[in-house]
């Protein structure tokens, strides 16, 4: 009896601690989807920033990095050359356009002028807000994909508020799922090519 009893505490003791466990990993998933996702901040300091005065290229007012509105990668000291050509600008100024258009303001309103297949420097609050809401959007789906589906439940759960305030809903999410799940089979397949191609210069040369 008094042995049973030793393992009935030892097992208690075992689920808590892999409960205590369980919530701290939850806890620290929570905390970098809110600091590394869905605030914005310099990609070298790590700053917070909130204002956006109409232009891309952006220098942190802490330590002076030069990066970009749109992505926010590090652009050293000058980020006007890699806003220009930001697969990321480009892309948010094409659904700027179709939201545009789909609303009836024909596709050129709200400032979300630019070159085909480019970005712009200056721009509009709500261009710079949709720029940020894919990356979120995007970088949030791709962190997920880390986790088994009950851990994104309650990561997702965790940060409600947070992407309320944001706007971000869960359509969205799932809309951004599906491009990324797209992404990597089309990744995947053309790997598959490479490797065929390259076992088939292989077996040439014999």
């Amino acid at each position: 009896m008094r042995k049973e009893m030793e393992q009935r505490v030892e097992l208690e003791r075992q689920r808590a601690g892999n409960a205590a466990e369980a919530s701290e990993r939850l806890r620290g998933a929570r905390e970098h989807v809110v600091e590394k996702i869905l605030t914005l901040s310099c990609p070298r300091c790590t700053q917070a920033f909130v204002d956006f005065e109409g232009c891309f290229a952006l220098n942190c007012s802490r330590c002076r990095a030069a990066f970009c509105a749109y992505c926010l990668a590090d652009c050293g000291k000058d980020a006007h050359a890699h806003v220009g050509s930001c697969p990321e600008g480009a892309a948010s100024l094409k659904a700027m356009k179709s939201k545009e258009k789909a609303a009836g303001g024909g596709g050129g309103g709200g400032g979300a002028r630019g070159l085909a297949g480019q970005g712009t420097t200056y721009g509009t609050r709500a261009m710079f807000d949709e720029s940020q809401k894919r990356r979120r959007c995007k970088h949030l789906v791709l962190y997920l994909e880390r986790h088994d589906g009950e851990t994104q439940s309650k990561i997702l759960e965790g940060v409600k508020t947070e992407l309320a305030d944001l706007g971000i809903t869960s359509r969205e999410l799932r809309h951004w799922q599906k491009k990324e799940d797209k992404a990597i089979a089309e990744r995947e397949k053309k790997q598959q090519q490479a490797n065929l191609a390259a076992a088939a210069r292989g077996g040439g040369g014999d």
